[in-house]
């Protein structure tokens, strides 16, 4: 089924209602919005999702006015869903404001609906250099002792709020402790504090492995890390000099991230005043292109693309055969983004290592198991608790 004749309208509205499944989103909602949108049109995108966020919102508030604790808590995930959704075509200009509006809105409902859901949820500042990062602890009430943990970072433009809901929930109904951060590049660390994706993601992952270990509902034996999407890179980079985890999830795996940001410009590059021009022109329809080259100035703070091509080439698990944990890497049959990364980084390993495929014919053929969160959460974590032999 086509949710939108846009390629990339389709994905992510595929993307918002898999959250569905963990109460992220609801399918009707998201349905409405979809026939509502203009396709390629990025203030259309905005317009519905920020109306609907407001509406879901102002309906959690009259619930929790009038005592339903629960039935508030319930919408107020809906709309940190919808908010944290809204601003996703809106980068090409890093000083709107409706950018941080979003973002902010999009954490004060998650918050709201903590108190209501059926996990604990807190939020903790973990120090990191001068300052600190941003992270949810996500796990079952009446757990006791030290845990299983899965510590997790999303990709190019998640947020720790969406993978609170998957993997976050999904593990956490396993009886995982899990942490869920934001790092340099990625939601409210870029947006607020404008700090930009770095290559040296070990020295982003080790400080939230020490906090990790700290806790005492922590089995430091039993720590696995996964990154999703960009984040498929970015955690083999870790991994492969921090050696406390148990085990790694690249979901999707990727070797290199400049292989497949430049394969969507021309073989020869003209020079950069005739580049900007062809691509001006080429965002004018595509709208998967103009996204990307948005996005990607806001978050890698590029000022021309070769600048952009210069900084993104570190961007590689190069290092994959120093990886000493047991790894898990994601593939699927429709991987729009990553086609023949996967296979790539697997072979690069010398771990013992897992090949996962994720198909069409048990619908889950998309990117990161977009609209899949059943299947997706079934399978990751199977593999997870018998690889650290979890029970």
């Amino acid at each position: 089924m086509r949710l939108s004749s846009d390629d990339s309208h389709h994905f992510e509205i595929l993307r918002i209602i898999g959250h569905s499944y963990y109460g992220g989103a609801d399918v009707q909602e998201c349905l409405q919005v979809a026939a509502a949108l203009i396709p390629g049109d990025d203030e259309s995108w905005y317009q519905e999702w920020h109306a609907l966020a407001e509406r879901v919102q102002a309906t959690a508030g009259a619930s929790l006015a009038r005592g339903h604790r629960r039935s508030a808590s319930k919408a107020f995930l809906r709309a940190a869903g919808y908010h944290l959704i809204a601003d996703f075509y809106l980068h090409g200009d890093p000083d709107d404001p409706r950018i941080l509006a979003s973002n902010r809105a999009s954490r004060y409902c998650f918050m709201a609906a903590a108190e209501g859901l059926d996990y604990d949820i807190v939020r903790v500042e973990i120090p990191f250099e001068a300052t600190t990062l941003p992270a949810y602890v996500v796990k079952r009430p009446g757990l006791v002792g030290r845990r299983p943990t899965l510590v997790c970072h999303s990709g190019f433009d998640g947020t720790k709020e969406e993978i609170a809901i998957f993997p976050g929930m999904a593990a956490a109904e396993r009886g995982y402790v899990v942490i869920v951060f934001e790092g340099p590049g990625q939601g409210e660390v870029v947006r607020e504090k404008r700090l930009m994706f770095r290559p040296d993601w070990q020295n982003v992952v080790s400080p939230i492995i020490d906090y990790a270990i700290s806790r005492d509902d922590v089995d430091a034996s039993k720590i696995a890390l996964m990154g999703i999407s960009l984040g498929g890179v970015l955690a083999p980079i870790a991994a492969a000099h921090e050696h406390r985890l148990r085990a790694l999830i690249c979901n999707g795996g990727l070797y290199s991230f400049h292989e497949i940001v430049r394969a969507r410009y021309p073989e020869e590059l003209p020079d950069e005043e005739v580049l900007r021009v062809q691509l001006r022109e080429a965002m004018k329809t595509n709208t998967v292109l103009r996204w990307s080259s948005n996005h990607g100035r806001y978050v890698f703070g590029y000022t021309s693309l070769h600048d952009y091509f210069e900084r993104i080439k570190p961007f590689e698990a190069s290092s994959a055969d120093q990886i000493r944990c047991a790894t898990l890497v994601l593939d699927a049959e429709h991987e729009g983004f990553f086609a023949g990364q996967p296979q790539k980084l697997y072979d690069r390993l010398t771990c013992s290592k897992t090949f996962m495929n994720f198909t069409v014919a048990e619908a889950a053929g998309a990117h990161c198991q977009a609209g899949a969160e059943g299947i997706g959460g079934q399978k990751i974590f199977d593999w997870l608790d018998e690889t650290m032999q979890v029970t």
